[in-house]
């Protein structure tokens, strides 16, 4: 019995197994055994699991509650698994020597992996060959303890060890050297990096975490409860959040830093039930019989006039666990699964409310493999086949209309050219690390470096390919200096100059100066938990400029000229800067959906429309004399997408010139990308006409 007048039970059957437990919140299990194994479990709801054993122990099949049995084969007498079966049918296996060393794997493709060893009596492998044929070699200690990798490219990783056992110094393929230093209790007392620069950690009493010194010494401190639960973490600006839990050890409320914190309550048996944010959002869960959620209750922030508004999501799964519908103001969704738990049917209906925001029906087929690969994905824009090799790396994609996108891979999965059809786009260049140093695209080359840390340093591009060796040698380059923690703290760009960042001990940019542009840099301020304040001149003395107040609801509604306005939930609803403004809906799943103002070329519209798995699939803008709409569909293993409409010829023109080295175009004049369109997708000439 609880101190909360709540208690669980178990009862025991003549064998003194469980064979019934009441949870806190009466919710009951049921426990059968056989031979005293295990061989039944009746979940709360009725849902029932089955188990088969063996004489030996070994289970030999478990049947979940909608009857997928999945069933296991072992190696002789021992419990060395030999195959499993899955419901849809498909196989893997394990083949084990009569010393019983593992000396091959084979996946449900039939594609096998070989494990060698260098004597009868040695139980560690010396080579491991994969499905494609690719080798690594391993060398291992008188421990057993590996010091040297060789990877199918020959990239060679060395490991040393002390007289216990702990790593002291790893050295990469490129000879950078990295150094562990430990205490007394086994604990990591220092990591010195290929740089020279160190990290530091200091231990409690009872082997937790207690400070981390940075490389340029600035200190994070952890306190603990009696529990051994966070208590405290004073930051390396000195600001010390702190966590309160109850008497069960459930965190019931977390401090933001700015006075308002995050609270939270539970039910009896430790499921999350209210959730209360520093903006005045909560959030109430409800759960079944079966213990899984039914209803989330969402209200808002109260408006002005004191309303609240609510919204709810409504879930409805199978008796796997799976889900099976979700229903929100806009849509429902409804998932079916294949006999292995794959996802291979999503369907979006919307609601009333859904259809005015111009929310569509959809619905997205997916197909696999033997091996659960995604082989193809049928929507409203046509259907994207997909091809893996042995490794499991993407080969090629193929579009709806046909076209076919290949990646080609050397060692285990490092991409080394990419195709379009017959015509080829790119290929790659990669150090002994297998970072990529050099790539090319028709007539164009880039150029990479990298620091002893991994840091990219510089990047040339250009049309010569042997004398990009130093920035300057390409027509665009760009070279990247790094603060003691990391942070970029300066850019030299061909185009813009030098650029300048300043950053706190905590890692927040409090500076930013380009010289070239002429003015005055900004200095950035932030309240205790984080959120931005307000930009300073650079010239202002710190005595000029007043302090903002913080952001105890974590909503900035103020920012240099700009005004922003926020919904119920969150979401940014309005952007006003003069006589520009932008106004933005939202729809259930806070997606965009609408947007419209005014901006430098007049009064815009614009929609967003997504597929049923949340991609973006079409937008469409509107100003007073033209009007835009571009169609995409992308295949999220990849991001690469097709567009139809006046972005798509854009795209495409500027991709085939690009290709054929007959022009190329940075993104602006000052460096930015273009405005995304789509995961994967850009289109800057055509965005650049909508700033």
């Amino acid at each position: 019995m609880r101190d909360d007048g709540k208690q669980a039970l178990w009862q025991l059957d003549d064998d003194d197994n469980v064979a019934q437990f009441t949870d806190y919140d009466s919710r009951r299990y049921g426990l059968i055994y056989a031979r005293g194994e295990l061989c039944s479990v009746v979940l709360p709801g009725g849902a029932q699991r089955q188990s088969e054993w063996d004489p030996y122990g070994r289970m030999l099949s478990e049947t979940d509650p909608l009857g997928r049995t999945t069933t296991y084969q072992y190696s002789r007498n021992s419990g060395r698994l030999f195959s499993v079966t899955w419901p849809d049918g498909s196989q893997a296996f394990q083949h084990w020597d009569e010393q019983g060393r593992l000396v091959r794997q084979t996946d449900a493709l039939g594609q096998s992996t070989h494990y060698h060893y260098p004597d009868p009596e040695e139980s560690l492998p010396e080579r491991i060959t994969d499905a494609l044929g690719g080798e690594v070699q391993l060398v291992w200690n008188a421990q057993g303890q590996l010091t040297r990798h060789t990877d199918c490219s020959d990239s060679v990783t060395a490991y040393t060890y002390d007289a216990l056992g702990q790593l002291t110094h790893r050295t990469d393929a490129e000879g950078h050297l990295t150094r562990y230093r430990w205490d007394d209790a086994g604990r990591l007392q220092q990591l010195l990096h290929p740089d020279g620069s160190d990290e530091q950690f200091d231990w409690n009493a009872q082997g937790q975490l207690a400070a981390h010194r940075d490389p340029l010494g600035s200190e994070t401190r952890w306190q603990y409860t009696p529990l051994g639960l966070p208590d405290s973490i004073t930051d390396r600006i000195n600001r010390t959040r702190r966590y309160h839990y109850g008497p069960r050890g459930w965190l019931m409320r977390l401090e933001n830093g700015n006075g308002a914190d995050y609270q939270f309550s539970y039910d009896a048996a430790g499921r999350l039930q209210v959730e209360q944010r520093p903006d005045g959002q909560r959030r109430y869960y409800h759960y079944g019989a079966d213990g899984l959620p039914t209803t989330l209750l969402e209200t808002g922030a109260p408006a002005a006039d004191g309303a609240v508004a609510e919204r709810r999501q409504h879930f409805r799964f199978d008796e796997a666990g799976q889900l099976t519908a979700r229903t929100t103001d806009s849509a429902e969704w409804r998932y079916d699964y294949d006999a292995g738990g794959r996802l291979t049917t999503l369907t979006r209906t919307p609601t009333a409310a859904g259809a005015a925001l111009g929310i569509e029906p959809d619905s997205i087929r997916l197909r696999y493999d033997r091996a659960g690969n995604l082989l193809s994905e049928q929507g409203v824009n046509g259907e994207l086949q997909y091809q893996w090799d042995a490794l499991g790396n993407l080969q090629a994609l193929t579009l709806p209309q046909g076209d076919r996108l290949q990646w080609l891979y050397y060692g285990s999965g490092h991409a080394s050219a990419i195709k379009f059809n017959q015509q080829l786009v790119s290929e790659f260049s990669r150090d002994r690390l297998h970072r990529e140093t050099g790539r090319t695209q028709g007539a164009l080359h880039q150029r990479r470096q990298y620091d002893a840390l991994g840091r990219r340093s510089w990047q040339s591009s250009g049309f010569s390919h042997g004398q990009l060796t130093k920035p300057e040698d390409g027509v665009l380059w760009r070279v990247y200096h790094y603060s003691g923690r990391g942070e970029i703290a300066g850019v030299d760009d061909a185009l813009r100059g030098e650029i300048r960042y300043g950053y706190d001990a905590e890692g927040r940019l409090l500076q930013h100066r380009e010289a070239q542009q002429g003015k005055p840099g900004h200095r950035l301020q932030y309240d205790m938990a984080d959120n931005l304040l307000g930009a300073q001149s650079a010239s202002r003395t710190l005595e000029e400029q007043l302090p903002p107040a913080p952001l105890g609801d974590n909503r900035l509604t103020h920012w240099q000229q700009l005004f922003y306005r926020y919904d119920a939930w969150g979401n940014l609803i309005s952007r006003r800067n003069g006589l520009y403004e932008q106004h933005y809906v939202y729809d259930a799943d806070n997606r965009l959906t609408a947007a419209h103002g005014r901006g430098p070329q007049g009064e815009f519209r614009a929609q967003y429309h997504y597929d049923a798995l949340a991609g973006a699939r079409a937008s469409r803008w509107t100003t007073r004399v033209r009007r835009r709409r571009a169609r995409v569909s992308c295949g999220r293993a990849t991001g690469c997408c097709r567009s139809s409409g006046t972005m798509a010829r854009a795209a495409a023109g500027a991709t085939s010139r690009t290709a054929r080295g007959r022009r190329w175009r940075p993104s602006n004049r000052r460096g930015r990308a273009g405005r995304r369109i789509s995961s994967g997708c850009t289109a800057s000439r055509t965005a650049r006409r909508w700033r």
